[in-house]
């Protein structure tokens, strides 16, 4: 799902020329590097384990237990669980 996103969303900046900020640009040159200091794929795909591997670690550590973490593993789980904060907010106004 993230590889999905990323790739899409940089692509469609890319191709639209989309300013991002002060003028900043996705570039094709960018796009297509290996280099994760530069392109925001290459990024992507090289932090999923590390970053999967920090918040399971999290998730399991005692210092940590007043958190409830919330895994969203799909689009549908995120527009569910935002959904549901909706029928929360109503209900409290």
């Amino acid at each position: 799902v993230i590889m999905y996103q990323v790739i899409t969303r940089t692509l469609r900046r890319t191709i639209g020329r989309r300013e991002l900020w002060n003028g900043n640009r996705e570039s094709l040159r960018n796009v297509i590097r290996c280099d994760p200091h530069r392109s925001i794929i290459a990024w992507a795909w090289t932090s999923r384990n590390h970053n999967r591997d920090k918040y399971r670690r999290a998730m399991s550590d005692p210092a940590f237990a007043q958190l409830r973490f919330i895994r969203l593993r799909s689009r549908r789980d995120v527009r569910s669980f935002l959904d549901s904060l909706q029928t929360v907010s109503d209900q409290t106004a």
